[in-house]
């Protein structure tokens, strides 16, 4: 089984916001990443503060940060309100240097180029105020905003690009705009209005890696160098190939049969 770089989840729940946003984040991130399996860090109340933040992505060389805080344009926060993450704090921007995160909270969308400036692979968050409407705990309402978000997440977390990933929750944010009822609407309209990404739109955490260019018709040897390749099949599987043009027929139409990248 290939084996995945942890995911981060954050899960303050201290007030209404994040008592909702913890119940989501746990059905939307948490459980769909630990079906897949891929390892989770599951920053629940008093984890979800800096200095665990901090040693759960550096300790554990998580690839994948996501969850529901409050925030600015500045920062994302954990438990009642730690600053998880800053982004004119310097040490923050190389703590996000090679992952990607998805940041469920109000305005921190605002920093998303700053981070992948400084060497995130990929951001999605939000620019504007991150609404959502409530009635029975935890379901109801709630369910058609945080569903939406976390559709970023699952479609990354099952090995999408980032351009993916926002084509899958642009539509579910428009999937719930149209059957949610008007009053419900103009706040789903408002957070699909505000959804921001920046970073390489073709990177995923756990996309799959390309395929190797050339492949040695005799073993495993596997490269996108055709001169590696090359050299491969001269020193360990033909040491007496003389150079062209005096190479044997026999040579030549045995490379025809194996594919072998040697000119005849």
């Amino acid at each position: 089984m290939l084996e995945r770089l942890p995911v981060v989840a954050n899960r303050p729940d201290f007030e209404t916001a994040t008592h909702y946003g913890a119940y989501w984040t746990n059905e939307d991130l948490v459980k769909v990443a630990r079906v897949i399996p891929i390892p989770v860090i599951d920053l629940f109340k008093a984890d979800a503060i800096k200095a665990k933040w901090n040693a759960a992505i550096k300790d554990n060389e998580a690839i994948l940060v996501g969850g529901c805080g409050h925030g600015n344009a500045t920062e994302y926060t954990g438990q009642n309100y730690s600053v998880l993450l800053n982004s004119q704090n310097s040490a923050d921007l190389e703590l996000m240097k090679g992952r990607w995160g998805s940041f469920l909270s109000c305005v921190f969308g605002q920093a998303a180029q700053r981070f992948v400036s400084a060497g995130m692979k990929g951001f999605y968050g939000y620019k504007v105020t991150f609404w959502f409407v409530t009635s029975a705990y935890p379901d109801g309402y709630a369910s058609l905003f945080f569903n939406s978000h976390y559709a970023f997440d699952k479609a990354l977390l099952s090995g999408k690009t980032m351009k993916e990933a926002w084509a899958a929750c642009d539509q579910a944010w428009l999937d719930a705009i149209a059957g949610s009822d008007v009053d419900t609407r103009r706040y789903l309209i408002s957070d699909h209005d505000g959804m921001v990404m920046a970073g390489d739109p073709d990177s995923g955490p756990y996309t799959a890696p390309p395929e190797p260019k050339y492949s040695c018709p005799w073993g495993d040897y596997q490269t996108d160098d055709l001169e590696a390749l090359k050299t491969h099949i001269l020193n360990l599987h033909c040491p007496i190939c003389p150079p062209e043009p005096e190479r044997p027929l026999w040579c030549q139409w045995f490379g025809d049969i194996v594919s072998c990248p040697i000119p005849k």
